[in-house]
């Protein structure tokens, strides 16, 4: 699906395992596109800056996640609309109107600008403004994420969850612009899910031939924070791809043979988590 602001479809889809369940949700928070009609104002955006600032194709790297056991929860709204993985509260006046001014992310709830710092908003959303996107979209989104995540502590006694996202492949440094490592665990400074579990994600890249970076330049959003509770038998592991793996940055277009060879990657790295989670679950 390209961008779109003309069709109406669901703002996410929820995927049902289609092999026996693991204890695995596999979650995609920013690869949706499309901006709903009524939200295009106040929005000044293009095709261009939503494909940029989307993790385009990132839902395709892990379409076979539910053959793999895993549920998959996929958003189809772009993150100019909403920012799933934030916090309900984190948002600031830039972005809505009378909002607290404290927030330190750069791009909260609501984003104001691009990622290229381009202005996005023509003004601040009102408050009925934000609070009907967030009960149509946010509430909604997490709400399901939540009921697939204890289904499987219900059922499994544990559950492991995956949040995928992309990242440029060439990030500013200390040292100047550089390539970043072609997978980026984060996991809050390995304190979102147990060890055996991101040390099986680390020999897995190593298997893929992948370079991979702890939390550099990413540590894990507020998916990854909240559901990261070792301790509660629930883990969370948020894992950004290197863009250039699997498409042309430039063209915002797929490199077909590369993203084939990465979504054949990612079932088997489902499938390994799988079955460690299921270990887990026994002791």
């Amino acid at each position: 699906m390209r961008y779109t602001r003309s069709v109406s479809i669901p703002p996410f889809d929820p995927f049902a395992p289609e092999s026996p369940a693991t204890p695995v949700v596999v979650e995609v928070p920013h690869a949706g596109v499309w901006i709903p009609p009524a939200w295009a104002d106040p929005l000044r955006t293009n095709e261009r800056s939503v494909l940029r600032d989307a993790d385009t194709f990132v839902d395709e790297l892990v379409q076979d996640a539910p053959k793999c056991g895993a549920a998959l929860l996929r958003a189809n709204v772009s993150r100019y609309v909403v920012d799933l993985n934030r916090g309900r509260d984190e948002y600031d006046a830039r972005a809505v109107e009378g909002a607290r001014s404290d927030v330190s992310l750069p791009h909260g709830l609501f984003w104001h600008t691009t990622a290229a710092g381009e202005k996005l908003l023509s003004r601040a959303l009102s408050e009925h403004e934000a609070e009907e996107r967030l009960r149509a979209v946010y509430d909604p989104y997490h709400a399901e994420l939540e009921r697939l995540v204890h289904e499987r502590l219900d059922d499994h006694g544990v559950a492991v969850v995956l949040a995928m996202h992309s990242m440029p492949s060439v990030g500013a440094t200390r040292q100047g612009h550089m390539r970043r490592a072609d997978v980026v665990p984060g996991t809050q400074s390995f304190t979102t899910a147990s060890p055996r579990l991101i040390a099986l994600v680390e020999e897995w890249a190593r298997d893929q031939g992948l370079s991979f970076s702890h939390d550099d330049p990413y540590r894990g959003g507020w998916v990854t924070k909240h559901w990261g509770r070792p301790r509660r038998r629930c883990h969370a592991i948020q894992l950004e791809f290197c863009r250039d793996l699997y498409m042309d940055e430039t063209r915002l277009e797929r490199k077909p043979e590369s993203l084939a060879k990465l979504r054949a990657a990612c079932a088997d790295l489902v499938e390994r988590l799988g079955a460690a989670a299921k270990t887990l679950a026994k002791r």
